[in-house]
């Protein structure tokens, strides 16, 4: 078998393993890499539909009884993503953070103007007049309503309806003339969390409140829930308020894609998060993202999630070759499915079996290539599947997705064997809540590397929460390091009892992961703006950006930075700009080293210096010969 059909069967295994979908019928949408000209492919095949994403990425639209057909033809498609479920994360922060004094008139005056926010969202009450400039016009450049059929569907996406600015000024002045807005541009915020978003990240300051960068312009993605059958196949049964990764990946080509046509500065907010994923930066949207974030102008942001006290993470130690061990997991009466991804770095090998709650056993699956078993459980009725997918495509570890259908209650039992073992280290997470209920729990669970992704990518700047009025880490706000032990979260933002913009006007007070990312994307609106806009750094890419913010960040006395709960400390954007000043002056070499298990011993040396600022990556021995980081640990910030 050539590596090419090795790769199809591998992922059509990740995607369907050995289920069924409840439609043949139903079209599926899937995310894919591939290689050479997959545009031509596809005019030759009339049963399916691509769009072209990236020169490596695509979008493919297929009926799921014929995937396996197309995957078969194709001579182009080397990858196919699984479709990975995501949720929304929980929703004055801005004055903590620094950010009013540059936009009420002091020496730098910031407010966002001639940047674009987009986000990806649950949608913009287009009707509150915080979006509005003071004329009543709209400061909402689009609306792309993916869940809205029949209008302009935009970049050969092919579904959902777009709105202009001018769409949306005509329906404002409908409502003013006593008509029915709606009649024109249709689009809502049911839920109200892309609303509330907005207003963190730009209310004028009309009320109450006052965002960010209250002169931004928007560009709002609503995105549709997904009531695709194939969530059944990882145990996801009818629940609101679940996004796929596909339809993420179509809503940041769309912005990136207006980006590129409007040549204006923009951040994209991402308020979404997953546990499905090896969180190591290795899935399809985080891996997109960073493409694109080398892109100037162009940078995304996201929270951590509100995942780290949830306990639906655990992992342990396989100490050697012949060993086992065991996981336990607790399952609430109203779960009715559930999926684990069990990971481990390459070249390690672990098998597993189950134990149902009433000792009934699936003996262990043998873990070998297209390796997968069945069973149903004679008392629970519980059906179990396991899936192996190794060596990874992207980094070569080992996945095991453990997938039960008609789950039922009680305590589970995970075995683990450890086939070949070099350090053993396994990590398991299941669904984020809301998909998982709120009983089921590993019963030795992790707090740390409870960050939801895309926040491990490599590019994207994320964000923990904290409670601005005391410093106190929020309980829920999710914990780094990554699997791959890089830093994140890069910094926290407030983000407990914000006051924001409620649908229908008035307002709402809102905490969690969202708050705190829509504070930081309003921050960087303003760097944006002071960079690009006003030709201060016109080259402005996002790992400067980064850069900024981390050297600007403030810190609680007594803990050492960086740290997994806190990133490198807390956004202070006068600090930031503090930082930008002092560029002009020579300063001494910071040096942080992490020890990364099985990949080597490497110290990053942050050189701050004019007319730039470099990394530079070298074995811990070079450094010391050369000076750098003295102490025995080289742990934290330590000063040559």
């Amino acid at each position: 078998m050539d590596k090419k059909s090795n790769y199809n069967n591998l992922d059509f295994r990740q995607i369907s393993g050995n289920f069924t979908y409840g439609d043949p019928a139903e079209v599926l949408m899937l995310t894919v890499e591939y290689i050479g000209n997959v545009e031509e492919e596809f005019r030759g095949i009339n049963f399916a539909r691509v769009v072209v994403v990236t020169p490596f990425n695509a979008i493919i639209f297929v009926e799921a009884r014929r995937l396996q057909e197309l995957l078969r033809i194709s001579k182009t498609i080397q990858y196919v993503d699984p479709i990975n479920p995501y949720t929304l994360t929980q929703v004055s922060p801005i004055e903590a953070a620094n950010i009013l004094e540059f936009s009420q008139g002091g020496t730098l005056d910031l407010r966002g103007t001639g940047v674009i926010v987009g986000m990806i969202d649950t949608g913009i009450d287009y009707l509150n007049r915080e979006f509005m400039t003071e004329d009543d016009k709209t400061r909402i450049d689009r609306i792309w309503d993916q869940t809205i059929e029949g209008g302009r569907a935009p970049f050969n996406l092919g579904y959902g309806s777009e709105y202009t600015r001018e769409d949306i000024n005509r329906a404002i002045e409908a409502q003013r003339a006593g008509g029915d807005p709606y009649a024109i541009v249709p689009s809502r915020d049911e839920n109200g969390h892309g609303t509330a978003d907005a207003g963190i990240i730009g209310a004028r300051g009309y009320g109450d409140m006052r965002g960010a960068a209250p002169d931004c312009e928007f560009i709002m993605v609503k995105l549709r829930e997904t009531n695709s059958t194939y969530l059944q196949n990882i145990g996801v049964y009818d629940e609101p308020g679940i996004y796929r990764s596909s339809d993420i990946i179509a809503a940041i080509y769309y912005l990136t894609e207006v980006q590129r046509a409007t040549r204006k500065p923009m951040v994209i907010f991402i308020p979404l998060g997953s546990n499905f994923g090896g969180h190591d930066g290795s899935s399809s949207v985080e891996r997109l993202i960073d493409l694109l974030s080398t892109r100037r102008g162009l940078v995304f942001v996201t929270g951590t999630g509100n995942q780290g006290n949830t306990e639906t993470h655990t992992a342990g130690i396989i100490a050697r070759t012949g060993d086992v061990a065991t996981v336990e997991m607790d399952v609430d009466p109203s779960q009715r499915g559930l999926a684990l991804n069990l990971w481990c770095n390459y070249p390690e090998r672990i098998s597993v079996g189950i134990t149902s709650p009433t000792g009934e056993v699936m003996d262990r699956i043998p873990a070998r290539l297209n390796g997968k078993g069945k069973k149903t459980f004679l008392y629970e009725k519980t059906v179990v599947s396991v899936v192996y997918s190794f060596p990874g495509i992207i980094t070569g570890d080992e996945l095991i997705l453990i997938v039960f259908n008609d789950l039922k209650p009680g305590i589970w039992k995970l075995t683990l064997y450890g086939d070949f073992i070099v350090n053993g280290k396994y990590d398991i997470w299941m669904p984020q809540r809301p998909i998982a209920k709120p009983a089921t729990r590993f019963l030795a669970p992790s707090n740390v590397m409870t960050l939801t992704l895309p926040s491990t990518s490599r590019s994207v700047i994320a964000t923990g929460y904290y409670d601005q009025s005391n410093n106190v880490l929020g309980p829920s706000s999710g914990i780094g390091f990554t699997r791959d032990e890089r830093v994140k979260p890069d910094l926290v933002s407030g983000g407990v009892e914000v006051l924001t913009t409620a649908v229908g006007g008035g307002s709402t007070v809102v905490t969690g992961s969202s708050a705190a990312t829509a504070v930081l994307a309003g921050a960087i609106a303003l760097i944006l703006q002071w960079g690009i806009v006003e030709g201060n750094d016109p080259k402005l890419y996002s790992e400067e950006i980064r850069n900024y913010l981390i050297r600007g960040t403030r810190k609680r006395p007594g803990d050492v930075y960086p740290n997994p709960e806190w990133g490198f400390g807390i956004l202070d954007l006068a600090g930031a700009f503090d930082a930008i000043a002092g560029q002009e002056q020579e300063s001494n070499a910071l040096v942080r080293g992490s020890y990364y298990e099985n990949r080597g011993l490497i110290t990053e040396i942050y050189i701050e210096s004019l007319p730039a600022c470099i990394y530079i990556r070298m074995p811990r021995e070079i450094c010391k010969r050369l000076g750098f980081g003295r102490d025995k640990e080289v742990r934290g910030y330590a000063s040559r």
